[in-house]
């Protein structure tokens, strides 16, 4: 019997600063990821948008890495994020996309593409909960998740597809006059 696998990377970096790319970032789909393919495979039937239109951008302000990253069940999607609201120190960013595209991981198995690819960066200076996003605040983005948008005005109608988290080495400290841009891979292969 063949299975269908979804496999994630995230590529952080600097806008002002691509070299400053940090590479490999694993992440893991929750269990809303399995009704989101299952609404886009049979084509929607419920009238909703089950396509993913943006990313949550997650910050801390306390000055430091955040270490230990938190540790996720995969049933804690948009709940997660709306109890940030009571944390002093963290926040996160909901920004739409500005780019999707298409590749193949192999163009004898794939050959009209298998890797969807997401790209967004950080916009604003205040995150969704009302916390400051900036260097004079020691904002440093240490994870974030891909999301559907159903209704690009309205979060509590957000669906969380996967999550990401940065170990304390690999987190970026928002620096001025630039902003933070994330692509992100998510492969369907077969095996």
């Amino acid at each position: 019997m063949s299975k269908l696998e979804v496999k994630g990377e995230v590529c952080l970096y600097h806008t002002a600063f691509p070299y400053t790319s940090k590479r490999g970032v694993h992440n893991d789909q929750l269990y809303e990821a399995a009704t989101a393919i299952q609404k886009l495979v049979r084509g929607s039937p419920d009238g909703r948008n089950w396509y993913i239109g943006g990313m949550y951008i997650e910050f801390d302000n306390s000055g430091s890495a955040v270490d230990p990253i938190p540790v996720f069940d995969l049933d804690e999607g948009l709940s997660y994020y709306n109890n940030l609201s009571s944390a002093t120190d963290r926040d996160y960013l909901r920004v739409p996309l500005f780019a999707t595209s298409e590749d193949t991981s192999s163009s004898i198995y794939y050959p009209n593409n298998n890797i969807a690819i997401f790209s967004a960066q950080t916009s604003g200076s205040v995150g969704v909960h009302g916390k400051s996003f900036s260097d004079t605040v020691n904002s440093n983005v240490y994870g974030g998740a891909l999301v559907i948008f159903e209704d690009e005005d309205d979060p509590s109608q957000d669906v969380v597809f996967s999550r990401f988290y940065l170990s304390s080495s690999k987190q970026i400290p928002k620096i001025a006059n630039s902003s933070i841009t994330l692509i992100w891979k998510e492969t369907f292969t077969v095996s």
